[in-house]
C-alpha cells in the first residue's frame, strides 16, 4: 500500500541478519575477530546489496543466504564434540529452507565438500587423499538425500504451475 515501512524494516532486519551470519561464519573460520568483522562489514554495507534489500521481487535473496550460511554454521558446529546429530539435524533443516527459498541452496553441498576437505586434518596430522575423499562423501550424504526429495517435488510443482497457467489467446 501506501506504507510501506513494515516490508522495508522486515528487508532491513533480515540483511542484518545476513551480515551477523557472515560475521559468524567468517570468526569461526579465521579465528580472527578483527577479519570477521571487516568480513561482515564489506559484506553489510557493499552497495551490491541495495537491491535485494530495497526491492520486494528480490526477498528471495536474503532468505536464501541466511538458510545457506546458517547451514554451513550448524555443519561446522556438528563437528564438535556432542553436537553431532544436533548439527547436521539443523544444517539439513536450513538446507531445506534455502532450497525453497531459491535454488541456489543447492550450493550448500558443495560448500560442505570444501569445508569438509580443508578441514579433515583438523588434528593436524597428515591425511591420505582417499581418507578426505570419504570424509567429503559422508559428509554430503545427509544433503544429497535431501536434494532427492527435493528435485522430484520442485520438478512435480513446476509441471502443476504450468499446468494451471491459462494461456492468453492472441
Amino acid at each position: 500500500g501506501l506504507h510501506p515501512w513494515g516490508w522495508h524494516l522486515t528487508s532491513v532486519l533480515a540483511h542484518m541478519a545476513v551480515t551477523y551470519l557472515v560475521y559468524r561464519l567468517c570468526l569461526r573460520l579465521s579465528r580472527d575477530p578483527w577479519v570477521a568483522l571487516a568480513s561482515g562489514m564489506l559484506f553489510g554495507l557493499h552497495p551490491v546489496h541495495s537491491e535485494p534489500v530495497a526491492d520486494i521481487t528480490s526477498a528471495q535473496e536474503p532468505l536464501s543466504t541466511f538458510f545457506i550460511l546458517a547451514a554451513l554454521l550448524a555443519w561446522l558446529g556438528s563437528r564438535e564434540p556432542g553436537r553431532k546429530a544436533s548439527g547436521i539435524a539443523l544444517a539439513l533443516a536450513c538446507y531445506a529452507g534455502a532450497l525453497l527459498s531459491k535454488e541456489s541452496g543447492m550450493m550448500v553441498p558443495a560448500f560442505i565438500v570444501v569445508l569438509a576437505w580443508i578441514y579433515a586434518d583438523e588434528d593436524g596430522g597428515e591425511v591420505s587423499l582417499g581418507s578426505r575423499i570419504h570424509s567429503a562423501l559422508m559428509a554430503i550424504a545427509p544433503f544429497l538425500v535431501v536434494t532427492a526429495a527435493y528435485v522430484p517435488l520442485r520438478i512435480w510443482a513446476l509441471k502443476g504451475f504450468a499446468h494451471s497457467v491459462t494461456p492468453v489467446p492472441f
